[in-house]
């Protein structure tokens, strides 16, 4: 299974050419990569994911662990490295990149790293020497929350950083979000050797109830990249194993962010079906706990399944699993069926 993965890395993305015309010429099949993104573990709802890679990890080609976070200076904070984690999958030859996101704080605006030159300087500075101290494959950037003034600042900093990693033989990704106008994506894939594209949170805890990830939205996401320029080789699809139960009497309540089989034991602990919805192709349902109506969407098996298949319909480079363990457990043998990976 491994050797197939590898093939896959060297035949589908061309990641360590990505500065080679000649081998982005040969257009080859998609690879139909598998990544996860993997949890610690914290509080009651992220699980720890090394027991799922434990049970996954021939299904699997890439992870991406929450290890890493940018001040707003530039400098690297709450490193959450764990080592067994490494070698579990330096042995496997999983490839392993880190991701990086912006350290958020109340009152500070979350392109700042990005707009200071200097800031902006010592966060790539800090990044290479990560990769020098450690045996990664590359990294991951994930900045949320950016918006259309830090645009050029992101490309700076990405037309700097990757070129330095892939002259060392490691890769850069950067996530973007389908929202405002805070990503040039051409200019990304220039430098970047993949976009993860979060096609997630159509609906969310700021809006009405709704589905996550409706089918068309995604599908319209995706050929939104592909015509600003970005090889739909070079396109990983986010689909998040996860959803939202949003109280519907108090619009005060919380709205809790769930993993998709813990929102699967909610409807089968109230009794309640688990409806599916045509135009979004999602699943949902509603349930009443202690006189208070909640309506649920979600991402279920099979829903996760419709989107990796388009994926490879749309010649997507693969899927990444958002968060691994979040998911039901049949989802594994629907990916790979989608993915026409056995």
């Amino acid at each position: 299974m491994k050797r197939r993965a590898v093939a896959a890395l060297a035949l589908g993305l061309a990641f360590l050419a990505a500065g080679c015309p000649a081998a982005r010429r040969l257009s080859p099949a998609p690879a139909h990569l598998l990544g996860v993104v993997f949890e610690n573990g914290r509080g009651d709802i992220f699980d720890d994911s090394f027991p799922h890679l434990r049970r996954r990890f021939d299904r699997i080609d890439l992870v991406f662990p929450f290890w890493y976070s940018l001040e707003v200076d530039g400098s690297l904070v709450k490193e959450r490295r764990r080592d067994e984690v490494i070698d579990f999958v330096q042995e496997r030859r999983i490839d392993l990149l880190p991701l990086v996101n912006n350290l958020r704080r109340p009152g500070v605006e979350a392109g700042r790293v990005l707009r200071d030159a200097k800031a902006r300087a010592r966060a790539i500075r800090e990044l290479l020497g990560l990769v020098g101290r450690h045996p990664y494959g590359g990294l991951l950037l994930d900045f949320v929350g950016l918006e259309e003034r830090d645009r050029d600042p992101l490309t700076m900093l990405v037309d700097e950083l990757g070129p330095a990693l892939r002259s060392r033989g490691l890769r850069l990704g950067v996530a973007v979000y389908p929202r405002g106008n805070a990503y040039d994506y051409r200019e990304l894939a220039r430098q970047a050797d993949f976009l993860l594209l979060m096609a997630v949170d159509n609906h969310w805890p700021g809006t009405p109830p709704g589905p996550i990830a409706p089918l068309l939205w995604v599908r319209q996401t995706a050929e939104t990249l592909a015509r600003a320029g970005v090889p739909r080789d070079r396109i990983l699809l986010v689909v998040g194993a996860y959803g939202y139960d949003w109280p519907l009497e108090n619009g005060e309540a919380r709205v809790d962010f769930l993993p998709a089989r813990e929102l699967r034991a909610i409807a089968r602990a109230h009794r309640v079906p688990v409806r599916w919805d045509e135009a979004s192709q999602q699943p949902y349902f509603r349930y009443t706990n202690e006189g208070t109506e909640h309506e649920v969407w979600y991402q279920n098996a099979h829903s996760i399944r419709q989107r990796a298949a388009l994926a490879r319909e749309l010649r997507l480079g693969g899927v990444v699993l958002w968060r691994l363990g979040f998911e039901e457990p049949e989802t594994w043998p629907f990916l790979s069926e989608a993915l026409r990976r056995d």
